[in-house]
Order: structure tokens, then sequence, then C-alpha cells
């Protein structure tokens, strides 16, 4: 039989024997809950249903029921109806940090295709030591708040000129150029077809 803190003792006990930092967290998981709703249906009392849904809209659904109804107790079946949901939840956040792993690292800033995307990576966390690093950027000016600092270059980098373009858009111009110049593969001259 499990314990009343099944959860946080399996989590402790994980967290205990890690070598990294890269693991599922009942912390992470807890963080991404955005609604539980329990349910006590009328042809079984005793059964309580948990429906939990996510911060990206996924749903699940966890159930808890005493043997012997006799020993219901409301509040202990929404709790163990709640940690049936975060108990499926565990593998598949488990599989998603797997697929993160498999990815192959990149630096910051680099640009990589993954998915059929084009794809340029930054580090939030790492946002204030990019920007130090410009020659342009002034030593009067810090980043304090790194989340809204990204949240604006993000704003800045989606935000469009008259002409509908982006500075997306226009890096994405330069890099072709350079390509084209450089005789880069992927790119042919267009063949001029003469009209008769």
């Amino acid at each position: 039989m499990m314990s009343t803190g099944s959860l946080e003792a399996g989590d402790a006990a994980a967290a205990a024997v890690a070598k990294t930092d890269k693991r599922v967290t009942l912390a992470a998981m807890e963080a991404k809950v955005e609604t539980a709703q329990f349910f006590n249906p009328t042809c079984a009392p005793q059964l309580t249903i948990c429906v939990m849904t996510l911060t990206n809209g996924f749903t699940l659904v966890g159930k808890s029921a005493p043997a012997d109804p006799a020993n219901f107790n409301h509040a202990l079946g929404e709790k163990f109806a709640r940690e049936d949901c975060i108990r499926q939840m565990w593998p598949l956040e488990g599989y998603l940090l797997r697929e993160q792993l498999a990815e192959p690292a990149h630096n910051d800033g680099e640009a990589y295709i993954v998915d059929g995307q084009i794809r340029i990576g930054v580090s939030v966390a790492n946002l204030p030591t990019i920007i130090a690093g410009n020659p342009a950027w002034s030593d009067e000016f810090v980043v304090s708040d790194v989340g809204e600092a990204a949240r604006s270059i993000v704003r800045r980098l989606n935000e469009e000129e008259e002409d509908g373009t982006t500075l997306i858009h226009r890096a994405l111009d330069q890099a072709a150029e350079a390509a084209l110049e450089q005789g880069d593969d992927g790119f042919d001259e267009k063949a001029n077809e003469e009209e008769e």
C-alpha cells in the first residue's frame, strides 16, 4: 500500500541518487497543473474521479476507491485520485525529457534544423551574458528581469515593418545572400526561357 506522501517520498529518493539535474521532478509536474476537478458518481459514491487539465490543455483522468466502501474518506479520495493523475503524467514527462536529451546540443545563438524548421537557440538564462557581450550595449544598463527581457526581445524580433518584414526575415535574407555569394550548395541559377 502506498503511503500518504508516496509521491513526495519517491521524488526525494530519486533526487538523492540523481547524478545530473536532468530528471522529471514532482515540482515541475505540479507547476503544469492548470485545474483539477473532482467527482463522486451517484452510482458509486465511494469512487473519486479527478479530471486534471494541464497548462498545455492536455487532460488526465485519475481515480481512487477503497475496497470496502465503509472506509471511504472524501479528502483522501481526492488526494489519491489527484496523485493517480500525477503518476500518469510522470512517464509522459519522462518521454518528453528523453526527446529533449536525444536532440544534439547547440550553442547559444547557433542556428540548426529540427523537424523541418530552421531554429535559432538562445537560452533565456544566458541572455544577460549574451547581451553584455555586445559591444554596442552600454555598461549603464543591466538585464533586471530575464523573463521580461526575453519577452521584449521576442516581441521586437516579430515586430513587422511597413513592408511586412521582421528582423528575422531580414536576417534570413542576409544569410541567403551570403550563401549565394559564396556559391553554397542548394542554390542554382534559374534557367531563362525565351518566349517564342
